[in-house]
């Protein structure tokens, strides 16, 4: 794989050292074994123009640190973790740019082969006009006046035939069409398949099968359409259209009440669970094993598990304080302290839950404290710092836990929050006791962690 790195060869550690070399290789794994025993890797990562890359990034290292062109124009002598970073933010954005020129060159093939198939279906048209022309000149020629206007209405018959024939074939291929993405498919079971399981794409059950079976009906007063006989007698009974229904619709209705009053009886059953807001989560409910293991993972440099804190804490029904309004919108509602919902951005979400992740696991360090030794608790906190100036590298992997969140829990966290800001069951005494409890908390743990590093 193409791309770039950056090594302390083994020189430069025997001597203590802070002289490092940034290098490109069309092959990163051949590129680095051939450098001597003892020299560790820093960085390597992949990068689409690895040669312009690391002539910009060689600049930019003049500017900021020290070069030692005794050893040669790619050794220099500074902080690691600034290069570390200078290095991801700017290969990161490269690659970005790269990305979107290659979406825009795709994007414009498509709309050049697009342009060949109108061209081309508009000679077809052509020809064929130039077809029935000429047959329509031999058949006056040929008959009289009289079967010529027989011959009309016959003609007439089948262009009506034709016609509903091409009506079926729109509707054929609109049932194998999707409406929002216009990717058609080769039967219609495989687009259902992709109603349920695409993400921009996602349709209940009842929305799909009105796609399928679109029937509609008329009311007969207002004209008012509907797709269902039970939202037209829903619509007549509540806007009193003049209906009259018989005694036997009258026992189905009722029916129906009953039904739909025990349905709304085991919403509120399940939805009488006590959600802690957004950011005020309560940790004691974790389990100890998992919260060590997260620790010793982070102690040991494995820095990828870090979004693994998402999944540990937000797997707790008492902790699902966020959802989806609309699966179309890049947006997020949290369960806020006053009770209330608030909206935010894809972005500022993801930002403000790598920042809230960070504080619990300062709070889990500090409550787990007698488990680890002194020097060990310096080292989490040192690669919690290095989690910090990369955390651009995670929010991709943060994105697709809240869309997992989301597909897989969004209705029954949206009927749990709603349910409780709009009837109010939780105590109000009783939160601001527990959230005075967690400011104090953190506040404890803020201490703590400045003391060590002090």
């Amino acid at each position: 794989m193409e791309g770039l790195y950056l090594i302390h060869t083994r020189e430069f550690i025997s001597t203590n050292k802070e002289i490092y070399k940034i290098g490109r290789s069309s092959n990163i794994e051949n590129r680095v074994r051939n450098y001597p025993n003892g020299s560790k890797i820093l960085l390597a990562i992949i990068s689409r123009n690895s040669i312009q890359c690391e002539k910009d990034l060689i600049k930019k290292f003049k500017l900021t640190f020290t070069q030692k062109q005794f050893y040669g124009n790619e050794y220099f002598e500074g902080n690691k973790y600034k290069m570390v970073n200078m290095m991801c933010n700017y290969i990161n954005i490269d690659n970005e740019e790269c990305e979107r020129k290659e979406e825009e060159e795709k994007a414009k093939e498509k709309e050049k082969e697009k342009e060949k198939e109108k061209k081309e279906k508009k000679e077809k048209k052509k020809e064929k006009k130039k077809e029935k022309g000429e047959e329509k000149k031999n058949d006056d020629e040929k008959k009289e006046e009289g079967n010529i206007n027989s011959d009309k209405g016959n003609e007439e018959e089948i262009k009506d035939k034709k016609e509903e024939k091409t009506q079926l074939i729109k509707e054929n291929k609109n049932k194998t069409e999707c409406p929002k993405c216009n990717h058609i498919f080769k039967y219609p079971t495989m687009l259902r398949q992709h109603f349920k399981k695409s993400f921009h794409c996602l349709m209940d059950d009842e929305e799909i099968e009105k796609f399928f079976n679109p029937i509609i009906i008329k009311c007969d007063i207002c004209n008012q359409t509907f797709i269902q006989k039970s939202s037209l007698y829903r619509h007549k009974r509540n806007v009193n259209c003049m209906f009259d229904l018989n005694n036997n619709n009258n026992s189905s209705i009722s029916i129906k009440k009953q039904k739909k009053q025990k349905n709304t009886n085991s919403i509120k059953q399940i939805n009488t669970i006590n959600i802690n807001p957004f950011e005020y989560e309560d940790i004691n409910k974790i389990p100890s094993l998992e919260c060590k293991d997260f620790l010793k993972s982070i102690l040991e440099g494995k820095l990828d598990n870090f979004t693994t804190i998402i999944s540990i804490i937000y797997s707790k029904l008492e902790h699902k304080n966020f959802y989806k309004p609309k699966l179309s919108v890049y947006e997020i509602a949290i369960f806020h302290t006053n009770l209330t919902i608030k909206l935010y951005t894809y972005k500022d979400f993801i930002n403000i839950l790598f920042n809230h992740c960070i504080l619990i696991i300062k709070k889990i360090l500090f409550l787990y404290k007698t488990d680890f030794t002194i020097n060990d608790i310096k080292l989490i906190i040192n690669n919690l710092n290095t989690i910090i100036n990369t955390k651009e590298l995670y929010y991709k992997q943060i994105k697709l836990l809240i869309d997992t969140e989301c597909i897989n829990n969004n209705d029954t966290n949206k009927l749990n929050i709603k349910t409780i800001t709009k009837n109010n069951k939780i105590n109000t005494d009783d939160l601001t006791t527990y959230i005075k409890k967690c400011d104090e908390f953190n506040k404890d743990t803020e201490t703590y962690i400045n003391s060590i590093l002090i």
